[in-house]
Order: structure tokens, then sequence, then C-alpha cells
């Protein structure tokens, strides 16, 4: 959207320059009244009948070279002939007549029209894509500006910049630009060319996802050509289009879609294409959010159709330039020929009348047989769209589904075992009327086997959360004494049980920014491994460590350790589980949620072991300064 916006901002404010040149050209009579005459029509013909206005350049063109000291009028005819190349797309002899108009331009000292010129060689770099050589173009052409006081020229300048900057995703300086021109305009009161600068903010700032000032601008922009009558239907049809774009980035569903028709019944009125299909996209994707399936379906298919416009446009542009310059040089080796033989000037024109018919005929079929491949093409491809859509949606369920028994069997073993302790525990209490003073361990005991449950539902609610749309990293300042104090305190009913030492040992002294709910769920689940698999009187550690700026977690334990084969199936998709030393059961899933996460948050895990010698697991993350 932003390549085509730009380039409209060019072509326009290089027609509004035209003006002031055939007035100039009246007035000190530089170029002779039929060249005159034949530059004025191309230039108000330029938009509707590109073909016509570059025939009629070319024509200036030989008709100046013909004439001795006239290098004033040779460089105005040339500047006309550029834009008229760059408006047919011969980009490359759009460049090469404007840097001869150049050469003359800085002779002559014409320097409104150096500007202009340098402008239009941005203008086609701009449409191939160098966007480092429009800025280079565009800022030769502000030094002129500056360096002679042509103050009505710069602010279109700056404001081709920041299009030319936005491309390069040079967001800051883009808006350092547009913010200028905004400024100059408003002090001209040129609303016309400030309607232009207001969209570009509004692109540059939808750039940047920052959709409530895109939407503010781009809706000035529209409002302003309003408010002064400035607008035409392409100008209109883009801000509509943009102010569609923002309220569905905005979440406004409704209002994307009211601004979204009435872009595209413009855009579908005046054949604006290019627009129409960004359009069609558009409401494609909002139909398709909403599950509008037939009305999705009828965009994409305007999209397809479209596309093969343009593509069947292309074509034709470029075949008819092929058949405007065998016509010409035709119609020169005609003219010879007359003058040479008048008896031969008939039938070479009856012959080249015949040809032409052949041509046109040619021209006619050729334009049937592209129609009816491209509605093959578009049914094939719609089927293709199809097949991939039914592939994308069956690979979401089986994912689905493997996540969902993955969730049932972690749910049911995080469970179980609590809602059972509970019951036992209730029942006890209230079946032997314990004393007060029976009461406060066994109460204890409750509330930790509460603690441990709720603990239990946060870190199988944070991992399920991370299989879904809509999950984001959290931000938290993570203090890695109070995070080792919290996992050190809920594992301590669980190593006490068995006799175990807890040792905490924090090499990280700096408060650092990560996913403070993530780490204390991978850290605990390594906690409660490390003792589940260690025998009485052992010992597990909780340790930290920065280098590099990788900070570095280590669970240790002094247990029974895991062999080589069963290291391999630790981190793996299907579930293996075994018994801790005291007979404490486990789903096998614990290591593979600690993977999954610790990867949402740029992390990685890592395991050492040797049997009968204890284990090692490391958790590694990036440090951020907090």
């Amino acid at each position: 959207m932003v390549f085509r916006l730009m380039i409209w901002c060019l072509c326009f404010f290089a027609a509004q320059v035209w003006g002031q040149f055939t007035y100039a050209q009246k007035q000190g009579k530089i170029c002779d009244e039929q060249v005159n005459k034949r530059d004025s029509i191309s230039q108000e013909i330029l938009y509707t009948n590109p073909k016509r206005a570059l025939m009629l350049a070319r024509e200036n063109l030989k008709a100046v070279e013909n004439q001795q000291n006239n290098d004033r009028c040779k460089g105005r005819v040339l500047l006309t002939l550029g834009l008229a190349e760059q408006y047919t797309n011969d980009l490359v002899k759009s460049v090469e007549y404007l840097k001869q108009a150049n050469i003359i331009f800085k002779r002559e000292e014409m320097y409104v029209e150096l500007v202009e010129s340098h402008n239009l060689i941005g203008g086609s770099f701009y449409k191939i894509g160098q966007f480092d050589q429009t800025i280079k173009s565009t800022k030769e052409a502000l030094k002129v500006a500056r360096s002679n006081d042509l103050k009505g020229k710069i602010p279109v300048l700056y404001n081709n910049l920041a299009g030319a900057y936005r491309e390069l995703n040079q967001f800051e300086t883009a808006l350092e630009y547009v913010n200028l021109s905004i400024k100059d305009l408003t002090r001209q009161k040129d609303f016309l060319r400030l309607l232009y600068a207001y969209s570009t903010k509004g692109e540059i700032l939808l750039s940047q996802k920052k959709y409530d000032s895109a939407l503010y601008f781009i809706q000035k922009a529209y409002d302003t050509g309003e408010e002064h009558n400035l607008h035409v239907d392409y100008s209109r049809a883009f801000c509509l289009y943009g102010i569609a774009v923002n309220h569905f980035q905005l979440g406004d569903i409704g209002k994307a879609i009211s601004f979204g028709n009435r872009a595209y019944k413009t855009a579908d009125k005046e054949h604006l294409i290019f627009i129409q299909k960004d359009i069609a996209l558009l409401m494609s994707r909002i139909h398709h959010r909403l599950n509008n399936i037939d009305s999705a379906f009828f965009y994409q298919s305007k999209v397809f159709e479209i596309e093969g416009k343009i593509q069947a446009k292309e074509k034709t542009s470029q075949l008819n330039n092929i058949i405007f310059r065998e016509q010409e040089e035709k119609m020169q080796q005609q003219i010879v020929k007359t003058k040479k033989q008048q008896n031969l000037s008939i039938i070479g024109a009856i012959i080249g009348f015949v040809l032409l018919c052949l041509l046109i005929l040619f021209i006619m079929l050729n334009k049937k047989i592209r129609s009816l491949y491209q509605q093959v093409k578009v049914q094939k491809e719609t089927i293709e769209v199809y097949n991939y859509q039914l592939a994308t949606q069956r690979d979401e369920l089986d994912s689905l589904n493997q996540l969902k028994d993955r969730m049932f069997t972690a749910v049911m073993h995080d469970f179980k075992t609590p809602i059972s302790t509970l019951e036992n525990m209730l029942n006890l209490l209230i079946k032997k009327h314990m004393s007060p003073d029976e009461a406060v361990p066994v109460s204890k005991q409750l509330l930790q086997v509460v603690k441990q449950s709720k603990t239990s539902i946060n870190n199988i609610i944070t991992w399920i959360k991370s299989h879904f749309e809509g999950f984001t990293v959290r931000r938290d300042t993570i203090d890695c004494d109070a995070l080792f104090s919290e996992i050190k305190t809920y594992h301590a009913s669980q190593a006490n049980k068995k006799s175990i030492m807890i040792e905490v040992d924090n090499g990280v002294r700096l408060n650092f920014i990560s996913d403070r709910e993530i780490l204390f769920v991978v850290l605990n689940n390594l906690m409660s491994n490390a003792i589940k698999f260690s025998n009485r009187n052992g010992k597990v550690s909780l340790k930290s460590s920065i280098k590099d700026k990788i900070v570095t977690f280590e669970v240790s334990d002094t247990g029974v350790g895991i062999s080589q084969d069963i290291q391999k199936k630790l981190f793996g998709t299907s579930n293996y589980s075994t018994a801790g030393t005291s007979l404490e059961k486990g789903t096998g899933l614990g290591l593979l949620i600690c993977k999954e996460l610790i990867e949402k948050i740029g992390g990685d895990i890592s395991v050492e072991s040797e049997l009968g010698e204890g284990t090692t697991f490391r958790v590694s993350i990036p440090f951020r300064n907090s």
C-alpha cells in the first residue's frame, strides 16, 4: 500500500509543478508555439492517456533536437519525456532522460526544474525498490531547493524522504521528515499536500504498529480532503482503506468492515485495481476471523481475479509498447518510400492496414485465451488453498489431541494424591476426635498439602496457557535470593520426610528481567525430582551463576543417578516415568513441561548424571538488565 501511495504522491506533486513549467514556457517563450502546445497536451493527458502523452513527448524531443542553441527548451522537453516514461513503467529510459535534463538544468541554472528532475529520478528508483537511490536523489533535490530559497518545494521533498525511509524500516528518521513536512505545509496552509503528508505519517505509524496514532493521522488526511473538497477517487480510497486497516488492528471489526466496504466500492467504481486488491485481502482476513467463510471466500476470489487483471494489464502494456515502437519504425520507413515512389505508398498503406487488422485480431484472440487461462488458474489456486487449509487444520487437531492427553495425565497425577491425602487427614480429624494439641500438626500438614495443590494448579495452568495463542512471556524483576527462599520453603516438608538436606547457593546478586512464574515452575519441578530420586540422609542443592550474560541454575542431588539410555528419553515427546526412592509416582511429563516452558523465555535445559553418583540439571536463560 505504501509503495503505491508514494508513487501516487510523487506523480501528483510532479503534475502540480508541471503547471508552473507550462506557465514559464509561455512567458519566457523558450520553446516555439508547436512544441509548447504538444508539451501542454502531454502534461494534461499524462494520467488519463499515458501512451498518447508519451508519443507527444517523443515528437517534441525530435523537434527540439533539430533546433540550435535551444538547450533550455530541450531540458523541459526531456523532463516531460522522463515523466511520461515513468508513467508507462519504462523506468530505465525515464532515468536516462531525466539525467540528460539534469545536465542542462545545472548548466543553465534552471533550479526549479533541477529540483523536479532530481525528485522524479528518486520516484523512478522508488518504483523498482532502490530506496537508497531514492533518498540520494531526493536529498540532492532538497539541497538545491534550500540553496536557492525554493521554500514551496521543500515540504514535498520531506514527505518523499519520509516514505523512502519508511520502506527501509528507519521509522524514527521517517517521522522526523514527515513532521517537518506537516509543520511547513500547515504554516503555508497548503491543504492539498498536507493531506498526503498526514497519510504518509499514518502509514509510518501503522508500520510501527501504533494503530491508535496511525488511525488519527489517516483519519485527519481523510477529513482534510473532505473539508476542503480536495479528494480525488484514489485519495479517498487510500484513506478509507488505511482507516479500515487500523480499526481491524485495534479490534473494532464493525468499523473495519464499514470503512473497508466504502474503500472497496470506491476503488471498484474507478477501476483502481492495485488498491482494490489490498482492500479485498483485508476484507477476506476480517471475514475469516469472524468465520464468515462465504464472505471470506468471495473476497479471496476477488484477489485472484484482480491479480489476473494486473498481470494481463502489465503484459498488454508491454505488448503495446512493442507494437508502438514497431509502428513508429514502419511509419518512418513509409515516409521515406512515399518521397521516392508515390505509387508504392498506396500499396504500403493497404499492407499496413491489413497487418494492423491481423494484429488487432491476434490481440483480441490472445486476450480471450489469457482470460480463460486466468480462470483455470484461479480455480486451481482456490483448490490448492482449500487443500492447504485442510492439512493445516488436521495438524492443529492432532497437536490439540496430544496436548489434551498430556494435560489430563498431568491433572490426574497432580491432584489425585493430594486429594487422597486431604481425605485421609480429614477423616482422621473427624473420627478420632483429636484434642487441639493433637490437631495442630495435622492441620499444618493439611495446610502444606493445600499449598502444594495450589502451586500444582498454577503450574499446570501456566503450562496449558503456553500452548495457546495470546500467551505472552512476562517481564518480571527476578531476585534470586527471594526465589530460592520460596522454593526451599516449599520443599522443606518433602525433604524432611526423607531427612534430606537442602543447600542453596546464589551466585547472581544482580536483579534481572525474566518470567518469574515460568522460572518457579521449572526449578520447583527439578527440585521435586531431585528429592524424589535421593536416598534418605542425602543432599540436594540449588545454585545460580552468571557468565557472558547467561544466567545458569543448577539443581543437583546425591541420588541414584540416570543411565545414558534413559537420559536420551528424558526430554522426548513420549511420557517416561520411574518411581522415586520411596516409591513416589510421576507422570513422566515434568521434564517435558520444563523444556517447553524454558524455551518460551529463550533458555535451554540439560542434564549430567552417573548411575549411583547423583544427577545435575542445568537451566540457562539470557541475562537482561532490570
